[in-house]
């Protein structure tokens, strides 16, 4: 898609013309500058932003990648704000660019007033990727512009206030939200995201352990469950048990990747229900150490929840993490190793396993140390 139009660029050196570089060239060095699929850092964002001053063809590059990710924040000076009012006057250019948003990120709106404004703004982006909410009132004005995003691919609120929104209109006129990855946490009024999302386009969902809507669960296709728990939020261990259960109970058989938090004695009664067994295409489990347990070992924790990975025959990768770095622990590469032969070795398809941080991975059907993946200094 072009932001301006143009030629391709000319040489002179003086008043004698030199041979025309290909544009694939120009491309190439603009890959090596940045490739296309990271984002910019402040000095690439630089480096494109002088570059889309040389020439049209240049400016049409550049301008494309400086506008690809924008943060709506407080600071009234942001490129972004200064884009915002002048898609707001409908200058060209800005409308142009508009069109080149992936990942908008809208962080720190404290003001239900900001709501229309924001939604104006995206209705500008047909392009938009990414859509991330962070500390913010979400009205219905967003979600309305929301829903026609074709190209919507990842959603995300966290920390945010539903205020008002789809759920507070009639069943039979409510739009949905056809977004295959959606991320919940830590907000209130999770009602209003069930009913907008249309559940049979999920595949990825994130959500706190106590988010409202688990009897939802059962009305998607996920393939990937990320669960987290919080220190934070204090509940007693058996209501945790409960939650835990319900989540599992209410899993679509087509779970392929599931992320859940551990707490001291929850896995004890969730391993032994059936709920537990009945995942029957499992691939990836991460357990997560919410809170350590009190005067047990980190590699006698591991053992104790080997137990109830042993169960899902199809699992390929195993990954028992602390939830912070505050609760972080040292285990021995070796022990690591030695536990996983004696406690896992009857899964056939297991080739990765990280226990806090010390990863290791079968390679030609012996199991090695993995240092890209390791926080350990071996």
């Amino acid at each position: 898609m072009s932001v301006i139009q143009w030629s391709t660029p000319e040489r002179r050196a003086g008043d004698r013309d030199l041979p025309i570089l290909p544009n694939e060239i120009y491309l190439i060095i603009f890959e090596h500058i940045a490739p296309t699929s990271t984002r910019l850092s402040p000095e690439q964002l630089k480096t494109f932003s002088d570059l889309s001053h040389v020439c049209k063809f240049f400016a049409n590059v550049c301008l494309a990648r400086t506008f690809e990710y924008l943060e709506f924040s407080g600071n009234m000076a942001s490129r972004a704000w200064i884009l915002c009012q002048q898609i707001a006057a409908e200058h060209p250019l800005a409308l142009s660019l508009a069109q080149c948003v992936k990942i908008c990120r809208f962080a720190g709106w404290s003001l239900p007033r900001d709501g229309p404004w924001a939604a104006q703004v995206l209705s500008r982006m047909k392009n938009i990727r990414e859509v991330e909410f962070f500390q913010c009132y979400v009205r219905k004005a967003h979600w309305d512009v929301i829903t026609p995003l074709e190209s919507l691919e990842e959603l995300s609120f966290t920390l945010c206030e539903f205020l008002d929104g789809p759920a507070d209109v009639d069943p039979g006129k409510r739009s949905k939200v056809k977004v295959p990855r959606l991320r919940v946490l830590r907000c209130h009024g999770d009602h209003q995201p069930m009913a907008t999302i249309d559940a049979r386009h999920l595949r990825t969902l994130g959500i706190d352990s106590d988010f409202d809507g688990i009897d939802w669960l059962s009305g998607t296709a996920l393939t990937e469950l990320y669960v987290y728990g919080n220190e934070e939020r204090y509940v007693e261990t058996m209501s945790r048990q409960v939650r835990l259960k319900h989540i599992l109970s209410e899993l679509p058989q087509t779970i392929q990747v599931l992320w859940l938090p551990v707490y001291p004695g929850s896995h004890i009664e969730l391993f032994g229900d059936s709920v537990w067994k009945s995942i029957p295409l499992l691939r990836s489990l991460t357990l997560e150490e919410v809170e350590q347990f009190p005067g047990i070992a980190p590699m006698t924790v591991f053992r104790m929840v080997c137990e109830g990975a042993r169960v899902h025959r199809g699992l390929q990768s195993f990954t028992l993490r602390s939830f912070t770095r505050r609760l972080a622990v040292k285990v021995s590469p070796d022990e690591v190793r030695h536990t996983v032969e004696e406690q896992l070795n009857d899964i056939s398809g297991l080739n990765f396993v990280d226990v806090f941080g010390v990863a290791i991975r079968l390679v030609d059907g012996k199991w090695m140390i993995d240092v890209r993946d390791s926080d350990s200094v071996l």
